[in-house]
């Protein structure tokens, strides 16, 4: 999997690739002038080697759905990438208007408009 760092001035891509082989997205991020960070099973995946950053986040045991998805490490994906968002979202100080303007509709944007004022009552 990987993202760009967010950004308070353009919304980046997030993008996955379970394979780690996607060179036509990270020259996508590239061309954007985005930072790659790739979670990844290794640091020897293409994935790894073609990102400005890689961190590793393989599992040990996958427990595949069916012997064939995984789920250990798309678990262990999740759970990096929502600490980085957080860490993120804490140091740019973003308020749920801030993410309201990239998440318009949706339910994100649902229930964001419940905690935003309405344009009538401004």
């Amino acid at each position: 999997m990987a993202v760009t760092p967010a950004r308070r001035d353009s919304a980046q891509p997030a993008l996955t690739a379970p394979d780690g082989a996607c060179r036509q997205l990270t020259s996508e991020v590239r061309e954007r002038g985005g930072t790659l960070l790739a979670l990844t099973g290794g640091h020897q995946t293409p994935l790894a080697r073609m990102a400005h950053i890689s961190l590793p986040c393989a599992a040990a045991a996958e427990g595949e759905l069916l012997g064939v998805l995984p789920e250990a490490s798309t678990l262990a994906a999740h759970l990096v990438i929502n600490a980085l968002l957080a860490e993120c979202a804490s140091r740019l100080r973003l308020s749920p208007a801030d993410l309201r303007k990239h998440h318009p509709g949706g339910a994100i944007g649902r229930r964001l408009a419940d905690c935003m004022p309405r344009r009538d009552s401004l």
